[in-house]
Parts: C-alpha cells; structure tokens; sequence
C-alpha cells in the first residue's frame, strides 16, 4: 500500500498545481457568488476527471493492445498528420515578408561561461 502512494502523491501534487483549474478558482473567486461559483468548478472538474479515468481504467487494456499492434490505416493516418505538419512548417517559415527567428549564438549562458 505504500508503494502505492509513492505513485500517486506526486501525481496529486502535480493536480492540485494545474494552472487551469487555479485559474478557473481565481476567476470565480472574483464574481458575485465566489462559494457556489467555485464549488460548481471543483464539482465539475472532479466529476470529469473521475469520469475520464472510468473510461481509462475500462478501456486502457484495449487502448494498449492497439498501440502495440498498430493496423496499416494507423500508418496511414500518421503519414497524413506527419505532412499536414510539416507542410504548415513550411508554410509559416516560407510566407512573404515573415521574419524567422533570430539565429542562435549559443546556447544561453553556456556559450558565455565558455568564452
């Protein structure tokens, strides 16, 4: 059982610091019921948080078991996204007037601490 909670503290650490639920919280804190307001944003986080990890729990045997043997429309689709990507890549890199990113020098302080 402790072996357990070595897991799953740190995942519950990692939770409570999601900046979208702490930023929904500020957000209701400020309106003008701040009580219901924020206790309607932790009952619905956590009842989709519970539902999602339902879903997961049932169905990750079968999730696992497709990633493990991949089907050819699984290529198929990957190709698909792979040039989407690299075409939008090349799109926003080549387009008329754009500037790129200025050209590294070094790698931060690193280049510095070498001279």
């Amino acid at each position: 059982m402790f072996d357990l909670w070595k897991v799953l503290v740190p995942i519950l650490i990692t939770d409570v610091l999601n900046p979208v639920l702490f930023g929904f919280m500020v957000y209701t804190a400020g309106t003008h019921r701040p009580k219901t307001n924020s206790i309607a944003v932790l009952v619905g986080h956590t009842t989709a948080y519970l539902c999602g990890g339902i879903v997961l729990a049932l169905g990750f045997e079968r999730i696992a078991h497709r990633l493990a043997n991949p089907k050819f429309i699984d290529f198929i689709i990957e190709l698909i996204v792979g040039l989407i990507l690299i075409w939008t890549g090349y799109r926003y890199n080549v387009r008329p007037g754009a500037q790129g990113a200025p050209a590294a020098e070094g790698v931060g302080g690193l280049a510095a601490a070498a001279d």
